[in-house]
């Protein structure tokens, strides 16, 4: 079943940007600063891949969800499924989250979710610049 879903993506993925920093985003206080990565724009090592980008099944919104502080409730977030292997912020190894672009919109890699039996990873990304607030 599984290895179905891994040739749906394949037909479904478009070509899609990831922007991927060697340099640590953990500030010398020990918090994460999310806004460092627009300073490494230029030192960022931009991969091309392929991957499907698509709004969230509306059992996350009605399960998953409820379960976040009101706080990370967003309005801006994307599933991304993919053969590449993502990876988010990490404090012990001090990497910042790898983002993705396509269609000239850009989400930050927020949760994994690797599917080894199909060789391909679920992510969820928020579109950069939103933070959780709608205008």
């Amino acid at each position: 079943m599984l290895a179905i879903a891994g040739i749906a993506i394949d037909v479904l993925s478009r070509p899609a940007t990831v922007y991927r920093w060697d340099e640590p985003a953990w500030l010398d206080n020990g918090t994460y600063d999310p806004d460092a990565n627009e300073a490494w724009l230029n030192g960022a090592s931009k991969i091309a891949i392929t991957a499907c980008v698509q709004p969230p099944s509306a059992m996350r919104n009605i399960i998953e969800l409820k379960a976040e502080p009101e706080a990370e409730h967003i309005d801006a977030e994307v599933v991304i499924y993919t053969r590449f292997a993502l990876r988010t912020s990490d404090e012990i190894l001090g990497t910042a989250a790898d983002e993705i672009e396509q269609d000239g919109r850009r989400y930050r890699i927020t949760v994994l979710s690797p599917r080894s039996e199909g060789v391909y990873t679920k992510a969820y990304g928020r579109l950069i610049g939103d933070r959780g607030r709608t205008v």
